[in-house]
């Protein structure tokens, strides 16, 4: 494979001090990640570092088996490429290795592989909660995503989880196609900020837009009751509020009772909410 990012550039970190040497067969496996996400949105960046506490001479990257990025040198124990701008090319399945100066046909382990995916390569679908967003903690919920594109997977995405993405087959019917997401029973651990993708069997790696972002709000979240307290102290407020008007506006007539009257003033109206009182 030929392909070449449009930037690469290094990035000089790491550490410095001597390590032993690599064992027979070069065992010690770097680390792969990527900054900011694996997750990309087309014609975005994303930096791959590859990093070991080994003081490796040199660095290759991989992209699906093939070789990626032949040699980079280094006097340091990382590197970086940054790539970018992305495209659905860039999608894949990446892992690096490290050899040493004084061996440098030993190359270690490859890294564990790291999956780049590119979204924005088709509409977004759109997610809904079936009973609401707001769950009882214990509880259920089954998130829809759905789209008119006949996706034949989709992904969840919660927010601040880079990993752990939620697959489910797509359902293709007469419009579309769409995916249940069933939670339950639901803890404060999963409320937060939703978004799904779709996808097809033959580019896995290559996402729909996102979604726009769902909140799921677990009702026994002492948190999350704290935010729904506050709307409840401005009704109560109101209402004593609107109670003393209305016992100004309508004063009781002599020889009725003010629960009466009251009742009267508050169940007629004029024009602009305006409460009529009885003469």
């Amino acid at each position: 494979n030929t392909m070449s990012p449009r930037v690469i550039s290094l990035a000089c970190l790491g550490e410095t001090n001597t390590v032993p040497p690599p064992p027979p067969g070069g065992q010690n496996k770097p680390f792969l990640s990527a900054w900011p996400s694996p997750v990309v949105p087309q014609g975005q960046h994303v930096t791959l570092h590859c990093r070991s506490h080994h003081k490796f001479e040199a660095f290759r990257l991989y992209k699906d088996n093939d070789i990626f990025i032949s040699k980079l040198h280094s006097t340091i124990s990382q590197y970086g490429v940054l790539i970018g701008p992305v495209t659905p090319e860039h999608a894949g399945t990446y892992s690096c290795q490290g050899s040493y100066h004084n061996s440098p046909s030993l190359w270690s382990a490859p890294s564990d592989p790291l999956v780049i995916v590119v979204t924005g390569i088709y509409r977004k679908p759109s997610l809904l909660a079936q009973s609401g967003r707001l769950v009882k903690s214990r509880g259920n919920v089954t998130l829809v995503c759905c789209s008119e594109i006949l996706f034949e997977s989709f992904i969840l995405h919660r927010e601040g989880v880079s990993k752990d993405h939620l697959y489910r087959a797509g359902q293709h019917h007469h419009g579309g196609s769409h995916a249940n997401f069933s939670m339950g029973p639901v803890t404060a651990a999963h409320a937060g900020t939703y978004r799904c993708f779709g996808s097809l069997n033959h580019s896995s790696h290559v996402w729909s837009a996102p979604s726009d972002p769902l909140d799921i709000m677990i009702t026994d979240n002492p948190r999350h009751q704290h935010v729904l307290a506050v709307p409840l102290v401005v009704i109560v407020f109101l209402a004593v509020l609107l109670f003393f008007l209305s016992r100004q506006w309508c004063p009781p007539k002599e020889g009725e009772s003010w629960e009466v009257e009251a009742s009267t003033c508050l169940g007629r109206s004029g024009g602009a909410g305006v409460p009529l009182c009885s003469g």
